[in-house]
């Protein structure tokens, strides 16, 4: 990229700390934003991206109209990443017809499971939802975001084919609750009793914050059903990801506002005895903003760093993947190497 925005950052402390990456880690496709990212290693020892992209020419608001789900490959986890293919087979459905995001790959036992969210247009115009904050577009835009919903997908292997449940969604909005705005952002995680438990984003509104709940399922193909109280914080953080410890559970999401760890979109770290009741661990966050560029002197603002999904190697935190739209654009997906990760004392005060 060219004109990139450097700044001069004061020293910020993150539980993590990362071997600055070189260009070749972020995975970018010309004429295209590409957002999400999940990072699987496959049975030829492979390493499986998935994420999503939409046309450039479409806007950042693209993706709500027009994303689909995309599978890259790299000999290494931290790339570079291969193009292979757009998984067109997850807008085979009715619900999911027009769009395709979020997805985040699991293994459970000798199956690979996809959740994803996926919406159609039906009589909304995606044109003018792209240009949300004009005139009344922002009607059309709500009506194509509360049409989102989740699903999954199952695999033989990490790498596909791909098919999607027949009895997708998965799981609803609910009229008149906290959540009956839309169902997205699926993380999922196998509880201490050995269901699926489920966190999903959703809101009471247009113009209300986002909130995460829980649900659970017997089974990772759904459906999921909530046990109340569903909602799990009074704040709005978005895009959660999961995974188990010899102490419990920990979740990444990302701070909306900036409320619970000081800067708004920085990662924030959660811990959970049981998988179902989340505390947060310290204010101190994950991961900010800034990006330091391996042989680059100055670190680069992102404009968002989103999506935060920790892949393990031997149930050690290996990489963090994330979502980066750094100026001028357009977007993707970043894979950087964890050199150290600092967890506090579970419990003690914050």
């Amino acid at each position: 990229m060219s004109s990139e925005v450097f700044i001069d950052m004061p020293p910020v402390a993150t539980l993590m700390q990362f071997i600055p990456p070189d260009r070749s880690q972020l995975f970018e496709m010309e004429g295209y934003y590409v957002w999400d990212g999940s990072l699987i290693r496959s049975e030829d020892g492979k390493y499986q991206l998935y994420a999503s992209r939409w046309p450039a020419e479409m806007g950042f608001h693209g993706w709500l109209t027009d994303s689909h789900v995309i599978r890259a490959e790299s000999d290494s986890p931290t790339g570079p990443f291969t193009f292979c293919e757009q998984l067109d087979v997850l807008n085979e459905q009715r619900w999911s017809a027009n769009m395709a995001h979020n997805a985040r790959v699991y293994q459970f036992g000798d199956q690979y499971i996809m959740a994803y969210i996926g919406t159609r247009w039906d009589d909304a115009d995606p044109s003018k939802a792209r240009r949300q904050r004009e005139g009344n577009n922002f009607e059309h835009w709500t009506a194509i975001r509360f049409r989102q919903r989740i699903g999954i997908a199952t695999a033989p292997t990490a790498a596909g084919p791909w098919t999607p449940c027949d009895h997708n969604p998965v799981i609803h909005p609910r009229p008149g609750m906290w959540d009956h705005g839309m169902t997205t952002n699926p993380a999922l995680h196998v509880m201490p009793d050995g269901r699926i438990g489920m966190i999903y984003k959703s809101t009471a509104g247009p113009r209300e914050p986002l909130w995460l709940g829980f649900a659970v399922a017997d089974s990772p193909l759904g459906p999921f059903k909530r046990e109340e109280p569903s909602l799990l914080f009074d704040h709005d953080v978005e895009d959660p990801n999961v995974w188990a410890t010899d102490d419990g559970y920990l979740m990444l999401a990302k701070d909306m506002s900036g409320r619970e760890c000081g800067i708004a979109d920085a990662g924030l770290l959660y811990h959970s005895q049981d998988g179902r009741h989340w505390q947060k661990t310290c204010n101190t966050p994950a991961y900010h903003l800034g990006i330091q560029f391996r042989d680059e002197l100055d670190a680069v603002q992102a404009r968002f760093v989103e999506r935060p999904y920790l892949y393990l190697e031997n149930n050690q935190p290996c990489c963090l993947v994330n979502a980066v739209l750094l100026p001028p654009g357009p977007s993707g997906v970043l894979v950087r190497q964890i050199s150290e990760f600092t967890l506090p004392m579970i419990g003690a005060p914050v």
